[in-house]
């Protein structure tokens, strides 16, 4: 059964706290916020897991890829 609440709150280090007087555990999230509210887009970067790969003596011919 899906249930539906309402409440505003702010964003604190990209971080939204459901108040304490509800017991929820699992959540579907949509958000909506006013047009003249703060946004932060300086320095805004997506985090992404580091992945490291080694590419020491890969060759790429770009003939071979373009055969593809």
């Amino acid at each position: 059964m899906t249930k539906t609440i309402s409440f505003e709150t702010e964003v604190e280090n990209g971080y939204i706290k459901v108040p304490d007087s509800y017991d929820i555990h699992e959540v579907k999230v949509i958000l909506m916020w006013n047009d003249g509210a703060k946004t932060r887009t300086k320095d805004h970067k997506p985090k992404l897991p580091y992945l490291g790969i080694d590419m020491t003596g890969y060759k790429f011919d770009r003939e071979e890829a373009n055969e593809r």
